[in-house]
């Protein structure tokens, strides 16, 4: 495309030793534009492929967050079970205390008598 161009022009211009003043100067000034417009096509090329990177790299934070807060949910659901489950083996521990210390104190009072 443009590349090609640019060098038919290149050689043209060195092929051409008889083009002079205006002619060699709209050449040359074509020539110029063509490279400037290569330029900024190659700047926004790596500019839009930056761009892709970031949002790539955003994307993976943000997917590495949502592991993290899923995992800590997990976590502090698992927790929050392991809570429940000790209160309750808790409870049972105290009712089965009172039992037997009312067999106890069942058993004294049988002894006194």
């Amino acid at each position: 495309g443009r590349w090609e161009a640019a060098l038919t022009v290149q050689a043209a211009l060195k092929r051409a030793p008889g083009l002079s003043g205006k002619d060699l100067v709209a050449a040359r000034s074509a020539l110029s534009r063509d490279e400037i417009g290569q330029h900024l096509e190659k700047e926004r090329a790596e500019t839009l492929a930056l761009l892709e990177t970031r949002l790539k790299i955003e994307e993976a934070a943000s997917n590495l967050a949502e592991e993290r807060s899923a995992r800590e949910r997990l976590h502090s659901d698992d927790m929050a079970a392991q809570a429940e489950r000790a209160t309750q083996e808790a409870d049972k521990a105290q009712r089965k205390l009172v039992r037997d210390q009312a067999q106890i104190f069942a058993l004294q009072e049988q002894e006194a008598e």
